[in-house]
């Protein structure tokens, strides 16, 4: 259960560097923010 979690949570973070990257490619602040963040969680044990 735990593990489905955590690759559904991979995937979310997978689609919004996606969507960051086809609205904008990041050139917004907030997408800029946004993946500053999902890079943080990235990392996170």
């Amino acid at each position: 259960m735990t593990n489905n979690n955590l690759a559904i949570g991979i995937m979310g973070i997978a689609d919004m560097f996606l969507i960051g990257f086809l609205f904008g490619h990041g050139n917004s602040p907030f997408l800029r923010l946004w993946e500053r963040a999902a890079a943080l969680f990235a990392v996170a044990p």
